[in-house]
């Protein structure tokens, strides 16, 4: 939200007045009260969980969803490690039940803050507008912890010729089918993205993750953004828009959330093999909330070509 959803933007997130200690390490960052949190990775050390995530049973994780109405029942979570030890999925647990009982609507997939929507559309729009001929329209576009659809709807539908989604909720996933128009909306993947798997034989013009990519682990990210970039057609690019964070990074706990700072989000990219071939920041929205960041990525291969 603007702060994930925006689910992400989910967009709604503000930051604490109050950052880490001067004195804290160059790495540490804070929760959302601005207590020290010297690490994430002791965070995640503590749950088992910044290795990328196993997947779970191939016939139901990334499952497409089947002709609206029936409702498809998420993907099961991976099970307990033989010493009974957390899996990756006591991380995800939190923000999956969070954004269960959100409502299913704008405002509620953008934390309250629905005005927002038409401000973040318009500069995602302009955004697009700058990358110019390096995207291909023609082509299909995926739309990363869609939520009820409204990137799909106002982004991206209106300008690709298809649009496919990820996203675990299964009750958001339905609105999304009822809400993309134009029969343009092919397949959702009901299930998390750090357990998706697009098939090989799938390809896209434009990889669009806004306000999710705060929800996953250092390894999950890094580890989706690889496969993302493996499913682009020559000229795709993946774009990342997302909460920035002032410190190394600001830690959510009542939704599992991480807002990295420019710096260390551009760190992951470039272990995804990434380059950023564009950026440019969220205008109007209020100086409360979290800095919004647009990335432009393309693979490192492409560059070296």
């Amino acid at each position: 939200m603007p702060s994930r959803r925006i689910q992400p933007s989910r967009a709604g997130k503000r930051q604490s007045s109050h950052g880490a200690s001067e004195a804290a390490p160059a790495d540490a960052g804070s929760d959302l009260a601005g207590k020290l949190v010297p690490s994430l990775a002791a965070v995640w050390a503590e749950l088992g969980a910044d290795t990328p995530a196993p997947l779970t049973d191939a016939a139901t994780a990334g499952a497409p969803l089947p002709p609206f109405p029936p409702l498809l029942t998420p993907a099961p979570p991976p099970p307990p490690t033989a010493d009974g030890s957390a899996t990756p999925s006591a991380w995800y647990a939190r923000s999956r039940a969070y954004w269960a009982r959100q409502a299913p609507t704008v405002d509620g997939m953008l934390g309250g803050l629905g005005h927002l929507s038409p401000a973040d559309v318009q500069d995602s729009h302009r955004f697009l507008d700058a990358l110019g001929d390096a995207v291909d329209y023609s082509g299909a576009a995926l739309d990363v912890g869609a939520g009820i659809g409204r990137v799909s709807v106002h982004v991206l539908a209106p300008r690709f010729a298809a649009v496919d989604i990820v996203e675990p909720i299964p009750a958001y996933a339905a609105v999304a089918r009822r809400s993309v128009p134009g029969g343009k909306l092919r397949t959702a993947y009901v299930c998390g993205m750090e357990n998706v798997r697009i098939p090989a034989a799938v390809r896209y013009a434009v990889v669009w993750v806004q306000w999710c990519a705060i929800y996953l682990t250092d390894g999950d990210l890094v580890a989706f953004l690889r496969r993302a970039a493996a499913s682009l057609l020559p000229t795709g690019v993946v774009v990342v828009k997302d909460n920035i964070a002032a410190d190394a990074f600001a830690l959510d706990t009542s939704d599992n959330s991480v807002m990295r700072s420019d710096a260390y989000m551009r760190s992951l990219f470039a272990r995804a093999g990434l380059d950023v071939v564009a950026a440019a920041t969220q205008q109007t929205f209020d100086a409360s909330l979290f800095r919004v960041e647009m990335y432009a990525l393309t693979p490192q291969s492409r560059g070296a070509a």
